[in-house]
């Protein structure tokens, strides 16, 4: 204060004195030693020093912004290693659906997956290092998911352009895109400087006449899934459920058939069972059928020896079991895929097949889906297909498909930025963001594999034994997955939810065919031809198992 206020005796006015905070700002070399320190008064900026030296590297810039200082702050210096690869800064983009964007950029301020910071410091050192930036864009909105977005891609081939260094697309259209001259091969620059960083998996799904297109860090991933409406469930009296079958080691066919019976007497005898025509098992009977073979350890397609067999004891056994269901009137007789499944999304069925991600997800399964407002009552339950009679839950199995993947463009201008900023040295760049973003979120602190799974089969299974199933087939995909195409809907093979195959299938679970035999015979010798044609110098050159 300007004046003592401690006696008193007249009116008086006291007027507050402020002295401004100030604060230590240290420069750091890369060494440790300091190369300045500075006092900067509260919300001035700091002054950096001149531009330090250092043999064999170049200076980049300094770690953090000084412009503004309102603590002690400790500034470090940033080099790049002269030996690496400069590309001189040229920006590297990648073109995503709008919409994925912010679960793809760490530095996107939706992005919530778990290794946003190891993500954020591999992008960050390899801009540093190699001199360049990486920018996640998306495709012109006239290039729209589906044919749109191929032919934007394929007619850019045709022009010999490319506004992108690396397009998102799904890897069962790499034959597509490889056939239209639209993207590079990387087979030997994942050799040179991969390091294994792909799953095996997606380097067979994202290979094609023998050569590999694929870049992803992905893990295996489950896609082809069967769900159960818990809150519908409920209402039934059943003495258990299907998640707790399965974790009790009984989830096998003829349980899945005597369930689902049993849950169709339940549901017709619901109140309104009268008016609302309640249905056990919804969805895309071929789904099932392909989801259940696998479950006993059978491909439909096998790329390995290049033969499409699905007329195996299983699969002959999995297509009984569902014409069994269907002949008991326990199955809805529309065929209907993902979001489009009318009785599940009007809450009149207890199962479907979809896909993992379809939970709480917008534009398939909303978090309110069967109780508008309220989504802490509609909850989806997850239990893996049934298996083969006679085998045990150890013996449990699971089909992995490819998934969406970037792929490298052709016809990519990169005038201006020196000698070398190149197709390969690219790549390199974006191979070392995923194998750094991997080392940095493994070797974090505090890392934990299995809370990491934990709350993964949390967010995909909302009830414990539902969570629990998820975990148990999660946990195994590196021993229990194996590569099927036909795990996904869109496979180089033959479409499993739209097309004549898919037709055929469910003919016969719905008994218009005598046989599996007779309902697959019309297309069986085309979808031969495309496992034929998609996988056989893959199986020629890499010698897979």
């Amino acid at each position: 204060m300007d004046k003592s206020y401690s006696n008193i005796t007249q009116e008086e006015i006291i007027t507050a004195l402020y002295q401004i905070r100030s604060y230590t700002v240290r420069f750091i070399d890369y060494d440790g030693s300091t190369i300045k320190v500075q006092t900067v008064d509260y919300g001035n900026s700091a002054t950096a020093p001149s531009t330090p030296i250092r043999d064999g590297y170049t200076f980049v810039t300094w770690d953090k912004d000084f412009s503004v200082i309102n603590h002690n702050t400790t500034i470090n210096a940033v080099y790049r290693d002269n030996n690496n690869i400069n590309l001189q800064g040229y920006t590297i983009k990648i073109a995503e659906s709008a919409s994925e964007i912010s679960q793809v950029d760490p530095f996107h301020s939706l992005y919530r997956k778990n290794d946003k910071i190891a993500k954020q410091k591999a992008w960050t050192w390899v801009e540093q290092n190699y001199n360049c930036q990486i920018e996640v864009v998306g495709y012109p909105s006239s290039a729209q998911w589906g044919t749109p977005r191929w032919n934007y891609i394929l007619n850019q081939a045709m022009n010999n352009t490319s506004d992108y260094d690396f397009y998102k697309v799904p890897d069962s259209k790499i034959k597509m895109f490889v056939l239209g001259h639209a993207l590079v091969d990387l087979t030997t620059w994942y050799e040179a400087y991969g390091d294994g960083f792909m799953d095996d998996i997606y380097v067979q799904s994202g290979t094609f006449d023998g050569k590999l297109y694929s870049i992803t860090g992905k893990k295996r991933e489950i896609h082809n899934v069967m769900y159960y409406n818990i809150g519908l469930l409920s209402k039934l009296g059943l003495e258990k459920t299907p998640a707790q079958l399965f974790n009790e080691g009984d989830w096998t066919y003829s349980t899945f058939q005597n369930y689902a019976i049993m849950a169709q007497t339940a549901l017709n005898q619901l109140p309104n069972a009268q008016t609302r025509q309640y249905y056990a098992v919804a969805g895309c009977s071929p789904y099932y059928w392909i989801g259940m073979t696998h479950a006993g350890g059978v491909k439909i397609a096998d790329v390995s020896t290049l033969t499409f067999q699905p007329y195996t004891s299983t699969s002959l056994a999995a297509a009984a079991t569902l014409r069994s269901i269907h002949s008991a009137g326990a199955m809805d007789p529309l065929k209907q895929v993902d979001a489009g499944v009318i009785s599940w999304n009007e809450g009149r069925a207890l199962f479907t097949t979809g896909d993992v991600w379809f939970v709480n997800e917008a534009n398939h399964w909303r978090s309110d889906l069967w109780t508008p407002g309220n989504p802490d009552a509609t909850r989806y339950g997850y239990v893996p297909f049934p298996r083969p009679d006679g085998t045990t839950k150890d013996e449990q199995r699971i089909g992995i498909p490819g998934c969406d993947t970037w792929v490298m463009a052709r016809g990519r201008d990169y005038s201006g930025y020196g000698p070398e900023c190149t197709t390969e040295n690219i790549y390199q760049a974006m191979a070392k963001t995923i194998q750094l973003t991997k080392e940095y979120y493994i070797g974090a602190p505090g890392y934990n594999q299995d809370d990491e799974l934990e709350a993964y089969s949390y967010l995909y299974a909302e009830s414990e034994d539902s969570a629990q199933a998820l975990i148990y087939i999660a946990s195994r995909l590196s021993d229990i997955g194996f590569y099927e195409p036909l795990a996904d809907v869109a496979n180089p093979i033959a479409n499993t939810g739209a097309s004549i195959f898919s037709t055929n299938v469910n003919s016969y679970v719905i008994g218009s065919a005598i046989s599996l035999s007779e309902a697959i015979s019309t297309v069986h010798e085309i979808i031969q031809e495309s496992l034929y044609e998609a996988y056989r110098t893959y199986t020629i050159n890499r010698g897979i198992d």
